[in-house]
Parts: C-alpha cells; sequence; structure tokens
C-alpha cells in the first residue's frame, strides 16, 4: 500500500512541474485572479470510536479498548477563491472499517475472569462537506492554509456493516443513522497544483439508531445491547487542483 501511495505521489508531482513550468508572468497572475478552481484528492485514514454509552446483558460498561483500522477515501470538489481565504464543497467517497473490544464483566470488580466481546463495523459511505480555508501562507506558487467546517456522512445501504462477536444474542442487527454530522479540521500545504491535506473529521452525533436481536434470548432486563458512539477519522491525502 505504501508503494502505492509513494508512486502516485511522484506522479502528481511530475504532473505538478509540467504545470508550474511555464515562467511567464501573464499566466500566474491569471491563475491568482481565479475565482473557482476544481479538483480531486485521494487519501487514507484510521477512524477510531468513542464509546457515549455500553449496555451489554443490562450492565453499564465504562472501559472498552479501540482498534483502529485504515481505510481509504476520494474527493471531488470545487473551491471559491476570496483573497486569503476559499470556500470549499464537495463529494467524498470513502471506506472505512474500525473495531471495538469490551470486557461484559468489568461491571463487576469481584469477576476475576475476563468474558471478552467485541464488534466491528465497516462499509461504504458518501460524505458531504463544506470547508472554509485561510491561507496564512501564500507566496507564489507555495501556500499554506488552515480549513474547518461541518460534514454530512451518509453510510451506503446494504455496504455498511457491524459485525458481533460473543455478546451471547442470536440474530443481532443494528440499524446505523441515515445522517451522521461532523466536524473537520486540518491543514493544507500545497506547491503549484500539487497539494497535500492531514485533517481530522469528529462526530457530533450517534451513529447507531438501535441493536434488534431475537427475542427468544431476552433475560428480561429490557433493552439489553446499547452501543452509543460516535466516530473520529484522521486522514492523510494527497491531490490536484485545477
Amino acid at each position: 500500500m505504501k508503494q502505492y501511495a509513494i508512486v502516485l505521489a511522484f506522479i502528481l508531482m511530475s504532473a505538478n512541474s509540467l504545470f508550474a513550468a511555464e515562467p511567464d508572468r501573464q499566466e500566474k497572475s491569471k491563475d491568482s485572479r481565479q475565482i473557482v478552481s476544481y479538483g480531486f484528492k485521494i487519501g487514507f485514514d484510521a477512524t477510531s470510536l468513542y464509546m457515549d454509552d455500553i449496555v451489554i446483558d443490562g450492565h453499564n460498561l465504562e472501559h472498552y479498548n479501540r482498534d483502529s483500522q485504515v481505510g481509504y477515501n476520494l474527493t471531488l470538489f470545487s473551491r471559491f477563491n476570496l483573497s486569503k481565504i476559499y470556500i470549499q464543497t464537495g463529494v467524498v467517497a470513502n471506506y472505512s472499517r474500525t473495531a471495538i473490544t469490551v470486557d461484559k464483566n468489568s461491571w463487576d470488580s469481584e469477576l476475576t475472569e475476563e468474558a471478552q466481546a467485541a464488534f466491528s463495523m465497516d462499509g461504504y459511505c458518501i460524505d458531504l462537506p463544506i470547508q472554509i480555508g485561510y491561507n496564512f501562507i501564500k507566496d507564489g506558487e507555495y501556500s499554506m492554509a488552515l480549513f474547518c467546517g461541518p460534514r454530512v456522512r451518509m453510510p451506503l445501504v446494504n455496504t455498511y456493516n457491524t459485525t458481533f462477536v460473543n455478546f451471547g444474542k442470536t440474530d443481532i442487527e443494528e440499524q446505523i443513522n441515515n445522517f451522521i454530522t461532523s466536524m473537520s479540521f486540518g491543514l493544507n500545504c500545497a506547491i503549484g497544483r500539487t497539494f497535500f491535506d492531514i485533517e481530522y473529521d469528529f462526530g457530533l452525533v450517534n451513529i447507531s439508531k438501535g441493536i434488534s436481536y431475537n427475542e427468544d434470548q431476552l433475560s428480561g432486563n429490557g433493552n439489553e445491547i446499547v452501543l452509543n458512539r460516535r466516530h473520529g477519522t484522521f486522514s492523510f491525502s494527497i491531490g490536484m487542483i485545477f
């Protein structure tokens, strides 16, 4: 995977050198007056889950272990340039995956034997971000900007799944919220038309809409499985703007 990323970086750098090889001042002034620009970027990300509520077998649990796993993304965007400030919006297609492990006996300090349970999430989503950036460095072909803004994530039906292990129930299914809002912020570094983005996106709402399972397995404790959680995603991407 790292080899593909290195090869891609060289290809984008080579393409950028072709665009930047024209020293004509008139062409540079034309680029500086460009109000609307377009671009794409691809990258990798790591997603973690932050648990607000964990209820298993009617017991509230507080301790858990996160397993951040690598996914990937592709973004097509348009940017509106206003001097040092820009507004960027677009569409992000991404594949993400992550997992949580928890000890079901951790609610009772007298229980010494662990009972590990785990669940994992993976699938495809479409994100719609709106970001505002500020170029605190803008010198010719070199620029550096901070950006932030809201984002709406829409998990694609039949591709985004939750897998449960050792929860003591059968036919466990989870409904994921159709719209997951979040806030992102990051750093953009550009050399000519090539740029790098480092970004962190944290969820503002609960991912889970509800969990159902075989009613015959209930022991009378009501809703025995609750996994309220938010996501946090760190990503690195490389792209070009035209």
